[in-house]
């Protein structure tokens, strides 16, 4: 472990040999050159204050971010412990970067709010909402118009979340919302929007859901992946608000568009779908789902349970008119108490 960190501080110390070469700061820019040899004094989530290095404070600048959009910033002199924080942070190695964020913030340097942020950031990643709840609104306090502001409700909705606080996720989320379309951060709207449809899910406002999830779906412009997942909540929200002919309709066309492939999404689908034909007394229709997902698909532990339990209610079910359906419920009973203790 001692020769591991030590390699890394050594592979620090030539970043920040290297970063030394640098005349001063750069500012990146979306679509635009990126404005370089410029000192930063102070950076929020609407400003950037800064001044050219050559001609001293005496040149003050600002860049308003809800005009233009900064992609980047180049520090021409990082804080070795920052360095070391930031590496161990990639690396997954979540309480080495914590200690070293702790370590750097007590500087009060310009890496300060960064590394308040990053705190939060590390305990939410190990899973401790309450750790991470209470860092994210330390900084939202000590400093209100931090570069992170509309990252940290997003975060704090999230820990809401987690700790089964579905009002304030909702607030949070939605104050999310309206600080990302300030900035015209379209992809970050979606993602905060899907979280509040999920947080109205959780507190099951399945109308107000539906409504988000559908709005979200027509974005023809998001990725394929994330535009299924919406679509599955959705169908999941149908089924969950009792509105089984939407739902249906909605795994019938996502199944249409599988390559059968991606067996864990096809388990989703299957389970749904059987719960929509066993609403609808299609006994074998839904039957013939179940099966598909215990005999050919991976589903997750929760699926994996429900489409057993659901195909063990169908034999039932059906054992009046063929006898051997009784026994096979008996041994998918006993199949499921051994594959899901």
């Amino acid at each position: 472990m001692y020769k591991k960190e030590n390699n890394m501080k050594i592979f620090i110390l030539f970043i920040l040999l290297c970063l030394s070469m640098l005349q001063a700061d750069t500012i990146l820019l979306e679509n635009k050159k990126p404005i370089q040899n410029v000192v930063i004094t102070r950076e929020t989530f609407t400003q950037i204050r800064y001044y050219y290095e050559k001609i001293g404070p005496n040149s003050p600048q600002t860049i308003d971010r809800l005009k233009t959009a900064v992609i980047g910033i180049d520090r021409s002199e990082i804080p070795m412990e920052y360095q070391v924080a930031e590496q161990y942070y990639e690396n997954g190695s979540l309480q080495e970067a914590l200690k070293s964020y702790q370590r750097e913030a007590q500087q009060r340097k310009w890496t300060h709010q960064h590394c308040l942020y990053k705190i939060g950031l590390c305990y939410l990643e190990m899973g401790n909402y309450r750790e991470a709840n209470k860092e994210f609104n330390k900084l939202k306090k000590s400093i209100p118009d931090s570069v992170y502001k509309a990252d940290i409700e997003m975060n704090l909705g999230i820990c809401a979340m987690n700790m089964n606080r579905s009002a304030q996720a909702v607030r949070y989320f939605n104050n999310a919302i309206k600080l990302y379309n300030t900035i015209h951060s379209w992809n970050q709207v979606e993602e905060a929007s899907f979280q509040l449809a999920q947080s109205y899910e959780l507190s099951k406002n399945y109308n107000e859901a539906i409504k988000i999830y559908t709005n979200i779906s027509k974005n023809k412009k998001l990725d394929k992946a994330f535009l299924q997942k919406i679509v599955l909540k959705l169908g999941s929200c149908y089924i969950k608000n009792n509105n089984f002919q939407d739902a249906k309709k909605i795994f019938i066309q996502l199944l249409q568009n599988q390559t059968g492939e991606d067996k864990e999404t096809l388990s989703v689908i299957y389970v749904n779908l059987g719960n929509c034909y066993l609403q609808e007394e299609k006994i074998e229709d839904a039957l013939l789902c179940f099966l598909r997902v215990i005999t050919i698909y991976t589903p997750t532990q929760i699926d994996g349970k429900e489409a057993y339990s659901q195909a063990i209610k169908c034999f039932n079910l059906l054992k009046n008119e063929n006898p051997l359906y009784g026994r096979r419920a008996i041994e998918l009973r006993l199949e499921m108490e051994q594959k899901y203790p």
